[in-house]
């Protein structure tokens, strides 16, 4: 982004208005007729500009919040949440037409798009996510000002006037975009330092297993402990301490909403870490095979505890998720994220660490031998593994060749005894009893 004064003075001082803008009319079969957006912003764009041209901006708002919520559903997702979508981009497209029209304005982003960023972060909206929706929004908003354009603009004029709204939009979005990361931001840290520590606190004491008023204790997390629950942790194995909790919300709320939970509660725990706790619509099987297709960026780890019902279940899945964190704290080839279902036998294997480590001895046999090249054969085999078994995903993230896996692969097999998929739960088991005791 550029610097913000000075795009901003750009945005003030877009020049002339475009005549072409009082042509601009709803289609026919408009969605919706009349404006969500304060009387002010309304009544400085009818002043503007034709009261028609107004109803077009409402209806170019309404189709983009309505392609916001389809490709990213969480903005969607809550009561009153599309509303909250919609008076943003219906209030942001006023906005621009404000400017496209010559007229002064003091920000980019309005007001109600600015109000409505506190519901985002109440409701688990990611930074990355919450850009992405404005990408989408500039993307519909722009789109809609050049048909436009194109359908009224005589065509020797039609390039240069393109280009012109596609320059003041640019400039325009570059503000909002700007606007909008600094208020959340700002929502994020007063959220975080306030509802969500009071919230972390009740927690807290839950998860201790104190006698718990359900409905009372439901109503003041906001979230229905009667119900199924799956619990999430969400860490950061870099422990860039505060600057990595935004990133690891975001991942805990993309998380939930693929597991398409109905109700969630995210809780930041400290540096580099996050609790979360979700409602999945459906079955057990699928927030497995959520865990098992989902990919994580690098050096952000996620543990999921298995789907168990009520308070009990709610500390049940929880406790499964801390158990596998404990587990990998010490482990040098971290999983980026685990189910509690594919590693309930290790966790118990490792509760007895001189029965563990007799086990892995006896499944690695020559693989186990306390030297570099064993090692390396060990460490390359966990990632092969972790990778599906994907020569050229375990060369990428070991930085070396796919024959040097493969050779590798190789080697592991000849001093196990057998191939590695023969009893890959077991080989994984082993792996991380070795890794963790090195």
């Amino acid at each position: 982004m550029t610097d913000g004064t000075t795009t901003l003075h750009a945005v003030r001082s877009m020049g002339a208005g475009l005549p072409w803008l009082d042509k601009l009319t709803p289609t026919a079969d408009a969605p919706i007729a009349s404006p969500a957006s304060g009387r002010s912003l309304v009544g400085a764009a009818t002043r503007a500009v034709s009261r028609e041209a107004v109803l077009w901006a409402v209806e170019v708002g309404y189709r983009t919040a309505e392609r916001i919520r389809a490709e990213l559903p969480a903005f969607g997702e809550g009561d009153g949440a599309f509303e909250i979508l919609r008076v943003g981009t219906e209030s942001t497209t006023l906005q621009s037409l404000l400017a496209l029209a010559g007229e002064d304005i003091d920000a980019a982003a309005p007001s109600e798009a600015l109000d409505g960023v506190a519901d985002f972060v109440r409701q688990g909206i990611s930074l990355d996510m919450l850009l992405r929706g404005i990408h989408l929004g500039h993307s519909g908003m722009s789109a809609g000002f050049l048909a436009a354009c194109e359908r009224f603009v005589e065509p020797a004029e039609r390039l240069e006037q393109v280009q012109v709204v596609s320059e003041r939009l640019f400039a325009f979005i570059d503000v909002f975009s700007s606007e909008m990361v600094e208020r959340f931001l700002q929502e994020q840290m007063r959220w975080s330092t306030s509802d969500a520590a009071a919230k972390l606190e009740l927690t807290t004491a839950l998860l201790r297993g104190g006698p718990s008023e359900v409905i009372s204790l439901s109503k003041r997390l906001a979230y229905d402990l009667t119900r199924s629950h799956v619990a999430l942790i969400v860490w950061s194995s870099s422990r860039a301490l505060d600057a990595d909790t935004v990133e690891l919300q975001g991942t805990a709320a993309d998380l939930l909403t693929r597991m398409r939970c109905t109700q969630r509660l995210i809780l930041p725990v400290g540096a580099g870490k996050v609790w979360a706790w979700g409602t999945p619509s459906g079955s057990a099987d699928s927030v497995y095979d959520v865990a098992q297709s989902s990919e994580l960026h690098d050096s952000i780890h996620a543990a999921v505890g298995q789907l168990s019902a009520g308070v009990e279940g709610f500390r049940r899945s929880h406790r499964e998720a801390e158990a596998m964190v404990t587990l990998f704290s010490s482990v040098k080839v971290q999983p980026r994220l685990v189910h509690y279902r594919e590693v309930d036998l290790l966790s118990l294997i490792l509760s007895d660490q001189k029965r563990a480590r007799e086990f892995a001895e006896a499944e690695l046999g020559a693989l186990g031998a306390d030297t570099v090249q064993a090692c390396d054969l060990r460490h390359t085999l966990a990632v092969y593994l972790d990778e599906q078994s994907s020569p050229n995903a375990t060369a990428s993230r070991l930085n070396i060749s796919r024959n040097t896996v493969s050779y590798r692969v190789h080697r592991a097999e000849e001093l196990l005894g057998h191939e590695v998929t023969e009893r890959t739960l077991q080989m994984r088991a082993a792996l991380l009893v070795f890794d963790a005791g090195s």
